[in-house]
C-alpha cells in the first residue's frame, strides 16, 4: 500500500446528501426550504425532505444546478452513490375539494364526477379548476364529504348506456343481482343443465371421433419433379439437349397448370405443376402420366456423330443424325 493510499474512511451515515441535478430552464421554479419527495430508482424507498441549497453555479458538462436536501437516515437505508428520483413542490395551496383524475370522465362535452347516493352512483356535471399530475380541483358540482367513484368510472358509464341510455344513475346492488341470478338459475334447473352437458358431450365426442388423421390440411402444390444427371456437360447444353426434350414431352399432359426448369452443370430439374385436386399418385393422367413420358425423353449421354458402326447399332442413317443430335437423348 502506497502512503498517500487511504486504508478506510470514517463516515456518519445518520445523515445523507441527496444532490438532485436541476436543468437551467427549472432553476427559477427551485428555491431553498421548498419540500422535496425522494424515491429510490427501484421504487422500494420513499423519503421526504427540503432544500437546503441550490448551488449558484452550473455543471461545464451537465449545464445543471445541484439542488442538495439533507436526509435523515437512522435505519441506513439510504447508501452513498444510490441514485434516485425527485419531486421537488413548487407551489402548495389549500383547496375545498379535491378528486383524484381517475374520478373524471366527459360526458357530452362536460367533466362528470359518479357520486354516491343511497344505493345508487349518480352522474354529477362539476367545474374543474387547477390540477396536478394525480389530483383535480373541483370548483362547484361537488361537497366536502360527498362519496365519489375513484375507481372503474369507465366501466360504470358503459353499463348504464347498456342498460338505458337516458339513465344517469346506477344501483350499485345491480352487480350482486347479476351475479345471483347467474348462480340460482342452474341450481333451480338441474336436469336441464344435466341434459344440455350431456349434449355437450355426446357432440364432442362425436367431432372427435370423426376428425381426420390429417387435421391440417397439405397446402403443397400437385408437383412431379425429374431430374437428369449427365456429367460433362456446360448449361447450356443441358438446357438445349436434356431439359427443352423433357418439357416438350410434358407440356401434352392433361391437367397440366405450368411447367419450369432449371439447366446447371450436369443436372436438369423439371418441375411439372398440375391442376389442384390432381391425383398424383393413381390418376393415370397425373404423376404416372408424367413418369411415362419422362421415360420416353429417357436422359443419358447425347448422341454425338460416329461412324457408320454407331449408326447402325441404333438405326440412325446420316440423314436423321442432326435431327437426332438436337432432339433426342440416348441411352
Amino acid at each position: 500500500m502506497a502512503d498517500d493510499t487511504d486504508a478506510f474512511a470514517i463516515a456518519d451515515l445518520g445523515d445523507v446528501w441527496i444532490d438532485l441535478d436541476i436543468f437551467q430552464e427549472q432553476l427559477d421554479l427551485v428555491r431553498e426550504g421548498q419540500a422535496v419527495k425522494i424515491t429510490s430508482t427501484s421504487g422500494n424507498l420513499h423519503a421526504s425532505g427540503t432544500i437546503r441549497f441550490v448551488r449558484s453555479t452550473l455543471g461545464e458538462e451537465t449545464r445543471t444546478a445541484v439542488a442538495r436536501i439533507v436526509l435523515e437516515n437512522e435505519n441506513r437505508r439510504w447508501r452513498p452513490g444510490m441514485f434516485v428520483n425527485g419531486e421537488v413542490v413548487v407551489e402548495q395551496s389549500e383547496v375545498d375539494v379535491l378528486v383524484e383524475w381517475s374520478a373524471v370522465i366527459a360526458d357530452d362535452e362536460h367533466d362528470v364526477v359518479f357520486v354516491r347516493d343511497g344505493n345508487e352512483f349518480a352522474a354529477r356535471e362539476v367545474v374543474l379548476g387547477r390540477s396536478n399530475d394525480t389530483h383535480v380541483e373541483v370548483l362547484s358540482g361537488l361537497s366536502t364529504g360527498d362519496m365519489y367513484l375513484s375507481k372503474g368510472a369507465f366501466t360504470l358509464k358503459a353499463e348504464m348506456g347498456k342498460n338505458c341510455p337516458f339513465r344517469r344513475s346506477f344501483s350499485v346492488n345491480t352487480g350482486v343481482s347479476i351475479m345471483k341470478n347467474i348462480v340460482e338459475i342452474p341450481l333451480k334447473n338441474r336436469v336441464l343443465v344435466f341434459v344440455f352437458a350431456v349434449g355437450v358431450l355426446i357432440a364432442g365426442w362425436t367431432s372427435y371421433s370423426g376428425l381426420p388423421v390429417d387435421a391440417f390440411p397439405d397446402v403443397s402444390p400437385s408437383l412431379v419433379q425429374v431430374f437428369t444427371v449427365t456429367e460433362g456437360l456446360a448449361p447450356e447444353e443441358i438446357e438445349q439437349y436434356v431439359t427443352y426434350p423433357i418439357e416438350a414431352v410434358m407440356n401434352g399432359l392433361p391437367q397440366l397448370e405450368k411447367v419450369r426448369s432449371v439447366s446447371n452443370f450436369g443436372l436438369s430439374v423439371v418441375n411439372v405443376y398440375f391442376e389442384e385436386g390432381t391425383d398424383m399418385y393413381f390418376a393415370p393422367t397425373g404423376g404416372r402420366g408424367a413418369t411415362e413420358r419422362s421415360q420416353r425423353a429417357d436422359s443419358g449421354r447425347i448422341w454425338r456423330a460416329g461412324n457408320g458402326t454407331d449408326f447402325d447399332r441404333h438405326g440412325i442413317g446420316p440423314v436423321l443424325l442432326p435431327r437426332r443430335h438436337n432432339w433426342l437423348v440416348l441411352p
